[in-house]
């Protein structure tokens, strides 16, 4: 596959990630929304720890999915090594 066209795809989601709205209120509003300062930082350390936990979900994910992948190769290797 094209590295270059995955280091794009990354960087693009990377900056329409910067555009969502925090959606403080959880409800949609158009009108002009005043926040405390502590509110707004309270609401980015939420948000940084789901994307934190979302992470890991994938890095394990992709930890388990190459032990399966592993665990394979080396019961093929034994099941030719009892063939002989």
């Amino acid at each position: 596959m094209n590295v270059g066209l995955l280091e794009t795809l990354k960087n693009e989601k990377k900056r329409r990630a910067r555009r969502k709205k925090l959606n403080l209120v959880s409800e949609e509003d158009n009108r002009a929304q005043l926040f405390h300062s502590s509110r707004v930082r309270a609401t980015l350390t939420y948000k940084a720890e789901k994307e934190a936990i979302v992470t890991a979900e994938k890095a394990e994910k992709e930890a388990k999915k190459a032990q399966a992948t592993k665990n394979k190769k080396r019961k093929e290797e034994e099941a030719q090594e009892k063939a002989l």
